[in-house]
């Protein structure tokens, strides 16, 4: 297994809650899983794209995420309508802070690769291999009583988030979650990342679906008017979606630790 970097992000998970000004559209936040990169490539910027470690790497750790996956749906539309909004969001920055769009992974679904984005239960952290089978073990048991899937709404809305170190700027969807779900798996997790001596998710979480980042924090103001001009775009990418599993990333592989009752 390769060692991984975990960059700050929009802790996008990876959220928050650095304090700014008037938590207007703007707000710290957290760092995402797929900000990280395998450290064989460490020293070559093209890979890092002037991201900075969130932590150290030390041989022998692991960054590990817990998240839930959002498949885009294979809606023409909805695609349509997101890579009109990533294009939009491309023409607001300049070409020194260019947009990167946020990709979680793909899953087979219908004969046909669907991209992937993530709502984080966790930080991103370092654990060591003598920590994950415990880790693993116990997250599985705190989702045991959890039968139902979720079904969650994406999009609608979105909001521009700021790392707590200010180095990387994020557009996120809204998330609406009826049920209040996904607050009490982030509270399972918290409990359990605390009991292995790791820190807990954010207060108050900012439940979102970060989409894309550039770097920096010069582009927030370019961003939210961006938001603002195309509003109408916006309120046509929204989606439900139905989410059955949770899954905790160490290193560069995906485990599955709660799997919806069929």
């Amino acid at each position: 297994m390769d060692y991984i970097a975990e960059y700050s992000s929009d802790s996008a998970e990876e959220e928050r809650n650095a304090p700014v000004s008037a938590k207007t559209e703007t707000a710290s936040c957290h760092a995402d899983s797929e900000a990280t990169i395998t450290t064989k490539d460490a020293g070559k910027t093209d890979v890092h794209q002037g991201r900075t470690r969130s932590f150290p790497h030390v041989e022998g750790q692991y960054a590990t995420h817990v998240f839930l996956e959002i498949a885009l749906p294979d809606s023409e539309r909805v695609r349509k309508t997101y890579d009109a909004f990533q294009s939009h969001l491309s023409t607001h920055v300049d070409p020194q802070s260019r947009m990167h769009p946020i990709e979680s992974g793909t899953r087979a679904s219908k004969n046909r690769e669907t991209m992937c984005l993530h709502v984080s239960l966790s930080k991103t952290v370092p654990i060591t291999s003598v920590q994950m089978e415990s880790l693993l073990r116990e997250l599985k048991a705190a989702f045991r009583k959890k039968k139902r899937a979720l079904h969650l709404r994406i999009g609608g809305a979105a909001k521009v988030l700021v790392n707590e170190d200010g180095t990387r700027t994020f557009v996120a969807l809204h998330v609406t979650d009826p049920g209040g779900m996904v607050e009490d798996m982030i509270e399972s997790v918290s409990r359990v990342f605390i009991r292995h001596g790791l820190p807990k998710y954010y207060d108050n979480p900012d439940i979102h679906v970060s989409i894309a980042w550039c770097l920096g924090n010069s582009a927030t103001g370019r961003l939210k008017e961006a938001l603002s001009a195309c509003s109408t775009l916006l309120h046509r990418l929204v989606w439900n979606t139905h989410i059955t599993r949770v899954l905790c990333r160490i290193g560069a592989k995906d485990h599955c630790v709660w799997q919806a009752a069929a």
